[in-house]
């Protein structure tokens, strides 16, 4: 059986030229980019007994078809079978008080570092979970938060061993898209040789270069901005102009680095999304 790939030639036509020579021409890329950008909204979750637990999508909803049951594929694969793989949803821990030193460290890798909040909440830790079961598993958190579906909404429902995907409008009305059995996905053709291991190594491996490049922009901006507060105090404006022309130029390598970090580009990658250039 083949998976139905209604939105695939969409995907493949959204990505495939996005990133084509994204540093010979940085600046257009970027601008291009942010214009491009899809806030197609929705909402992922999974069922368990009586306990529904959902997860806002602010991004791409309309394709988390395309990757969940490419994700559960894999995950039925890693963990053996529909009962292992619901235990490991069970022990998903719901956060509903602020997160401390040791949760910030551990959810580091799905954070939005570019938040203008100094003060990472629930939101920011798990930004890079949405839409990703094996990100939300990985992280072993979900935000307790009321919740709404809207949009795009794809649900696991371990009661019945299925997943279904739907659009719910504001009006409440819903319109049905796909629905199929867990035992049907795993028959699916065309689905990805890549392990949950393979994708998690490739995840830790792409954030840690991304993390020192960032940590050593942002050491260097404290490190301006030290100066420029110095100077400031002392009066001395023609090197206070000239730390600011270097603080520009460090804030624009780190949008550009940010930019870069295309987390969700290189899962749809990992999960054979992206079409591959010859």
């Amino acid at each position: 059986m083949k998976l139905d790939n209604k939105y695939k030639n969409e995907y493949k036509y959204k990505y495939k030229n996005e990133y084509k020579n994204e540093y010979k021409y940085k600046y257009k890329t970027i601008f291009i980019f942010i214009i491009k950008q899809m806030t197609t909204i929705g909402t992922f979750g999974y069922v368990i007994g009586r306990k529904k637990r959902i997860m806002r999508v602010q991004n791409d909803a309309d394709l988390l078809w395309q990757i969940l049951v490419r994700e559960i594929y894999i995950l039925i694969k890693h963990f053996g079978s529909k009962e292992l793989l619901q235990e490991a949803f069970e022990k998903i821990k719901i956060v509903k008080s602020e997160p401390k030193e040791a949760d910030i460290e551990k959810c580091r890798i799905f954070t939005n570092l570019e938040s203008i909040s100094r003060q990472y909440g629930w939101s920011e830790l798990l930004h890079y979970c949405q839409g990703s079961f094996i990100n939300l598993l990985e992280a072993g958190s979900i935000f307790k938060k009321d919740v709404d579906e809207m949009g795009y909404v794809f649900i696991l429902d371990f009661n019945k061993g299925c997943v279904k995907f739907y659009n719910k409008n504001l009006q409440g009305k819903i319109e049905e898209l796909n629905t199929t059995s867990i035992e049907e996905i795993m028959g699916f053709e065309e689905m990805p040789d890549i392990s949950y291991d393979k994708i998690i190594s490739n995840m830790k491996e792409k954030f840690a270069d991304y993390y020192d490049k960032y940590s050593k922009i942002k050491e260097e901006l404290d490190r301006l901005t030290t100066l420029k507060n110095n100077a400031r105090q002392q009066c001395a404006v023609n090197i206070e102009e000239k730390v600011d022309k270097l603080i520009a130029e460090m804030d624009w390598e780190l949008k550009v680095l940010n930019l870069g970090r295309r987390v969700f580009y290189n899962r749809l990658n990992d999960l054979d999304l992206i079409d591959k250039e010859s």
